[in-house]
């Protein structure tokens, strides 16, 4: 998870002037402003769809490594001296 004024207040220099992506075009009169929060929005919207995915999937996977370790308890105290 990423904080995003942790991550500017320590990436950028104490002093140095700095501008949202949306903002430049508005002020050079390029009139996509409206299209870029749009876009904006749905990347975010894809991002948590992506990451809720991403949770389910870790949970899964650690319910299955668990499964597996029970399963393949013996086979595995048998492997542990030969360092397989």
């Amino acid at each position: 998870m990423v904080i995003h004024d942790s991550l500017k207040v320590l990436r950028l220099t104490a002093g140095h002037k700095y501008c949202l992506l949306g903002q430049l075009p508005s002020e050079v009169e390029w009139n996509h402003y409206e299209t870029i929060k749009d876009l904006e929005k749905k990347r975010k919207e894809k991002a948590q769809v992506v990451y809720e995915r991403k949770k389910q999937l870790n949970k899964l996977r650690a319910k299955a490594e668990k499964v597996a370790q029970e399963n393949l308890g013996p086979q595995l105290e048998i492997l542990a001296p030969v360092t397989y």
